[in-house]
């Protein structure tokens, strides 16, 4: 009977983590974050669970991803990939505004070890935020309304517990921020809490110190409630219109589920998603940061999908790749990136054209310009902004089939 008992522990074990070891293919893509790669090698063949996990995560399939993550814990709780998929799990509930599961797992992931620096770094500002309750969807339906394209930013109309602003809508911000005066014109209540060591996109750093919250919050016909904020200087946007001085950030845009805006100034949210083909998707996310697959020269490039950057910047990635292109005909100097950590000088080279394709859509960045410096993002080749997008007539994102469409 004891024998019978190992052996169905084990069997379960082994069905739980899956079938034999990962192929080369598997390990090699998970290892460099090529979450395109790590999927198709995932769908052709059976991969153990914690790989299976990990696209779950990164296609957003979230009830997928947490129950195999938590597949994976319960198992073999002590194990490097518990402690993996517990960090995984942090940025499924951060995406989604549950801040409390996030403090949970981020506590969990102390106990295991105690100095790990990123779980120290965040614990804080989610420990702040967890004194309200999880962001919440009370209604979603259909709106159409109108954008501003101001200094290369795109605001759209929001209410906040009644009042009205316009904000920027920013992929490439993980938590939506405002400024202290804009917090105090809206009347939030601010509070002491954040983080130390957070980098925007540009790769400047700042800290957070104080968060809000919103009881309400509203754009068109859809309506949340319990929406964090960031609060940071005045000067951290210092080139926004005062009276607009805040972004809308990732865990509210994913809310939106479907999002649309054209070149006639219409900005559309809430309709229906395209069905979800996996294989055909070309947005996923890395950690909290939504990346899209683009081409170039016949090659696939990873991109982080930014719509709060007003330029697209290439990566120290990028050079190391098509570095015969970028040295043979680029110009060495510098630019300032502006984001939420402020402006910062970097080293530049220039390239004065790089076409760039996504699906059937096919622009010129004029000119184009390599960072030499890792701003933070080693795994993607750089950062798509707001001037390649608003070279198409109609944009399209889809986070329920994980599709970025430029037409």
């Amino acid at each position: 009977m004891r024998q019978a008992t190992v052996f169905g522990f084990l069997l379960a074990v082994w069905q739980c983590i899956g079938s034999g070891q990962p192929s080369a293919g598997v390990t090699s893509s998970y290892e460099a974050h090529r979450w395109f790669e790590l999927r198709d090698a995932v769908v052709d063949a059976k991969a153990p669970t914690f790989y299976r996990g990990i696209v779950a995560s990164a296609f957003n399939q979230a009830r997928e991803a947490e129950k195999r993550f938590r597949s994976v814990i319960r198992i073999a709780p002590e194990s490097e990939q518990a402690y993996a998929a517990r960090a995984q799990l942090v940025y499924l509930h951060w995406r989604a505004g549950r801040n409390r599961e996030a403090l949970a797992e981020l506590d969990e992931m102390l106990r295991a070890k105690p100095d790990a620096a990123d779980a120290k770094k965040f614990r804080g500002l989610f420990a702040a935020m967890s004194r309200y309750p999880k962001q919440s969807l009370t209604e979603r339906h259909f709106s159409r309304m109108r954008y501003r394209m101001t200094g290369g930013n795109l605001f759209i109309p929001v209410s906040i517990d009644g009042r009205s602003t316009n904000l920027v809508f920013d992929t490439g911000a993980n938590f939506s921020a405002i400024s202290t005066s804009e917090a105090e014109r809206l009347g939030l209540a601010v509070n002491t809490g954040g983080a130390k060591g957070l980098s925007d996109s540009g790769g400047a750093k700042f800290e957070v110190h104080h968060v809000a919250f919103a009881a309400e919050l509203a754009v068109g016909n859809v309506r949340m409630r319990n929406v964090a904020f960031l609060v940071l200087p005045d000067e951290r946007f210092a080139d926004i219109p005062a009276g607009d001085r805040g972004i809308l950030g990732l865990p509210v845009i994913l809310a939106f589920e479907t999002v649309r805006w054209k070149a006639d100034g219409t900005f559309e949210i809430g309709f229906r998603p395209a069905t979800r083909h996996i294989r055909k998707s070309n947005l996923c996310f890395e950690g909290a940061m939504p990346i899209v697959q683009m081409g170039f020269r016949n090659c696939k490039i990873d991109m982080l999908l930014d719509t709060g950057a007003v330029g697209t910047g290439l990566y120290p990635r990028f050079q190391e790749e098509f570095g015969s292109i970028v040295n043979g005909s680029g110009n060495r100097g510098s630019t300032r990136s502006v984001g939420a950590g402020g402006s910062t000088e970097i080293d530049v080279i220039t390239l004065p054209e790089l076409v760039l394709q996504l699906g059937g859509f096919t622009s010129a960045l004029r000119p184009a310009r390599v960072l030499l410096k890792d701003v933070g993002f080693p795994w993607q080749h750089g950062c798509l902004g707001m001037d390649f997008l608003s070279q198409a007539r109609v944009v399209t994102l889809d986070f329920k089939s994980m599709t970025l469409d430029l037409e």
